[in-house]
């Protein structure tokens, strides 16, 4: 540096500051382990941190199922078939007699279809209990075939049907007629001695 002094001029020099690389390396050294340090200490708590145990998975033991019983149907008896002639005693209110059975080609105001008959059952009612008792031959009394077709009845004139009110002891005859195919000559009666009841079967043949 020059400097003015009194006219003269000075030289100056500025203090030589020395640097020292040895020194200046031993910090650089230092802060790099301060900061390496702190680089794992960072990444060990980050990835511990995340890190978890674990949960042992539990079992699971499957519940055995009850086995529920199996109903066994209960066969239901089957049904008595009566006959031709036997008299019977239903409910102690009815004594019943199918008589007879035979075939008939109509009358003068009836005729069956080609192919068919009239069939023509007799039947013997008694009212045996202490009460009036009221005879339907077409609501109580059905008629169907082996395969379970029914035919309705088709009365005729000359063959009266079993229908009236019967006074306790007293009797009655009448006749039941179905038109039925001549090719058919086994049939089952049913009589349905009160609403809902089960029928009295009889077994048919012409």
């Amino acid at each position: 540096m020059i400097v003015k002094f009194q006219g003269r001029i000075m030289l100056h020099r500025s203090p030589k500051v020395r640097f020292s690389p040895s020194s200046s390396l031993k910090k650089g050294r230092h802060w790099l382990w301060i900061t390496a340090l702190i680089i794992v200490f960072f990444v060990g708590y980050t990835v511990g941190s995340n890190i978890h145990p674990a949960s042992p998975t539990p079992a699971i033991t499957p519940t055995p199922t009850a086995t529920q019983p199996v109903a066994t149907p209960t066969p239901s008896e089957p049904a008595v078939h009566y006959k031709v002639g036997q008299k019977l005693q239903i409910n102690g209110v009815w004594q019943v007699t199918v008589t007879a059975v035979h075939t008939s080609a109509g009358d003068q105001n009836a005729k069956p279809k080609p192919g068919n008959t009239f069939l023509l059952i007799d039947i013997e009612m008694k009212n045996i209990s202490s009460q009036p008792q009221t005879v339907s031959s077409l609501s109580q009394y059905t008629l169907h075939d082996t395969v379970g077709q029914t035919y309705p009845p088709t009365p005729l004139s000359s063959a009266p049907t079993p229908d009236g009110t019967l006074q306790a002891g007293a009797q009655l005859k009448g006749t039941l007629t179905y038109e039925v195919p001549a090719t058919i000559h086994a049939y089952i009666l049913g009589f349905l001695p009160i609403e809902d009841g089960q029928p009295v079967l009889w077994d048919i043949q012409d």
